[in-house]
């Protein structure tokens, strides 16, 4: 859709990862249970073709264009006027909103394919460092991460549906992902206090559900609302973020080419993500450093957006200014205030539902690979 392609691009997305997130927990609680590994495996190999038959089915029709309306014309003709005094150049047929300041240039691919790539690697820093501190919270069985897993895509599906509407109508694309940018890496920061408060209602949960029969599922579910309290914020803003890209790159005019490109570039950001994250900063930097380390990119990128947005506008820094020392301050403020007592985080509390506190003293404490 030339007139909504952000939109377009972040409904598949949010359909995409609903599914992911449905997928991990029907595979974990009901197919493995009910088929064994091999049947699991063949249920979603039948899933996969029902999917290519449907594609297959609707291929068979002739594709039908849906005339342009007259306000969807009409925008896609008018150039508003940042764009004019800015000196953007927009090709034509595409579909920039009046006032919109969306550079064409190669400048503007060139910003965004690196955010896309940098997002990526923060995201699955804090995703590996979120696992070894939620394990330390849930277990480390297969249940216990299958809910991680699960809570980590749902909130990325959600950020996709909240942006899909948001992404073509903003005036200012890159400001809008700049600002998600910063606050993704606030909230992943602020995941750490929320994270160590989350300790006692794991006690509470063990003590609720213990000695009730079915028990078990009320207590998945507390566990399942633990992972959301974690992970939930910055995992819906990381969810905003692909389809903003490239919904401002089609509106630019770079061609559905770039769709591939993007997500090439982010799932390589990922890849390296997940292996520097587990095997060189998680020794280095310990599961703290590691998450504050992906927080800090994640707003490193976001000032460079808003820097480049009010270059690219003609509106000056101040924003990328003003964020800078508010980010500097709070980064201060959490890092000095959060640490991880060795006593708890390694009580076990989901076995017994107990924090040792200071029954223990700990020799030994180091996060590894």
């Amino acid at each position: 859709d030339e007139a909504h392609p952000g939109g377009r691009v972040a409904e598949a997305y949010l359909l995409n990862t609903l599914g992911g997130a449905a997928g991990v927990l029907l595979a974990g609680f009901v197919l493995i249970g009910a088929f064994g590994l091999p049947g699991t495996s063949v249920a979603a190999a039948v899933l996969n073709l029902a999917a290519a038959g449907l594609v297959l089915l609707g291929a068979r029709g002739p594709v039908e264009t849906a005339p342009q309306s007259a306000e969807v014309e009409a925008e896609r003709s008018e150039v508003g006027p940042e764009v004019a005094q800015a000196g953007y150049p927009v090709p034509a047929g595409a579909a920039v909103p009046k006032g919109a300041a969306v550079p064409t240039d190669a400048a503007l691919s060139a910003v965004l394919l690196t955010v896309a790539f940098g997002t990526a690697l923060a995201s699955f820093a804090y995703e590996v460092g979120w696992i070894r501190m939620l394990s330390l919270l849930l277990g480390s069985a297969t249940h216990a991460f299958e809910l991680m897993l699960s809570a980590f895509i749902l909130g990325m599906a959600l950020g996709a549906g909240a942006i899909r509407r948001r992404s073509d109508a903003t005036a200012d694309p890159v400001r809008l992902l700049g600002g998600i940018q910063v606050a993704m890496g606030v909230t992943a920061l602020l995941s750490l206090p929320v994270y160590l408060a989350s300790f006692d209602v794991m006690a509470g949960l063990i003590r609720v559900f213990s000695e009730r029969p079915d028990g078990y599922h009320g207590f998945n579910v507390g566990r399942y609302g633990l992972c959301l309290m974690v992970m939930l914020p910055s995992t819906v803003l990381a969810g905003m973020t692909l389809p903003v890209i490239t919904g401002t790159l089609l509106r630019a005019g770079a061609g559905e080419r770039m769709i591939g490109r993007v997500y090439g570039v982010n799932t390589l950001g990922s890849v390296a993500g997940a292996g520097l994250a587990g095997l060189v900063a998680l020794p280095l930097l310990g599961l703290e450093g590691l998450v504050v380390a992906g927080a800090g990119l994640d707003v490193v990128l976001g000032l460079w957006l808003l820097e480049r947005a009010g270059r690219w506008s003609g509106r000056g820094s101040r924003a990328a200014l003003a964020a800078a020392g508010a980010s500097v301050v709070l980064f201060a403020s959490v890092s000095s205030g959060v640490e991880f007592d060795p006593n708890t985080v390694t009580s076990g509390v989901y076995r017994r539902g107990e924090l040792e506190g200071d029954r223990w003293r700990s020799l030994f404490y180091q996060d590894g690979r």
